[in-house]
């Protein structure tokens, strides 16, 4: 248990890393604009680490690098869509969302096609699912030209718990070779 416990920090912390640097840490406050590229960037990252869960069931032979060029495919026109506005520009948060994506994998290590993990994988799918939460938190907080609604019970918090509820499912389940 502590090991999970373990991962889940870290896999929490390399998310809320991604949310800080892509965001900056003062709350949103933009335009409909920036809160179409902010929803664009945590789909790319839910994309991302659901490749990461398909290669800890299947291996990354099996996944490795359509899936991933399919999710960089399908970034850069959502990124682009509303035009010039805002920064950083597309090439820094696609770094950034490939920098999350490897250290949650790294916090999340276990599955590949020789030993795989069902558990990993579904922790992986759940940390994607988080960080595309939050950033359509921000994202609706930009488009609105608010701020992100941080309150127990708001938007972030609401991501959070789902979060954890799907992580510790992830945790409970036992590994077997089948997805």
């Amino acid at each position: 248990m502590k090991g999970t416990k373990m991962k889940l920090f870290a896999a929490a912390a390399a998310l809320g890393v991604l949310a800080t640097i892509t965001l900056g840490a003062s709350t949103a406050s933009a335009d409909k604009c920036t809160g179409t590229k902010i929803k664009a960037i945590g789909k790319k990252e839910s994309r991302l680490l659901s490749c990461s869960a398909k290669e800890a069931t299947k291996g990354i032979a099996a996944v490795e690098p359509d899936c991933d060029n399919k999710a960089m495919s399908k970034f850069q026109p959502a990124y682009d869509k509303p035009g010039a506005c805002g920064n950083p520009s597309s090439s820094v948060c696609e770094s950034i969302a490939d920098d999350c994506q490897t250290k949650v994998r790294m916090a999340l290590p276990d599955g590949d096609g020789t030993n795989p993990s069902v558990c990993e994988s579904k922790r992986l799918k759940a940390a994607g699912k988080k960080a595309s939460g939050k950033l359509k938190c921000y994202a609706k907080a930009a488009a609105k030209g608010q701020p992100v609604d941080s309150a127990p019970g708001g938007c972030l918090d609401k991501a959070s718990t789902k979060f954890m509820t799907a992580f510790k499912r992830g945790a409970s389940l036992a590994d077997t070779a089948k997805a």
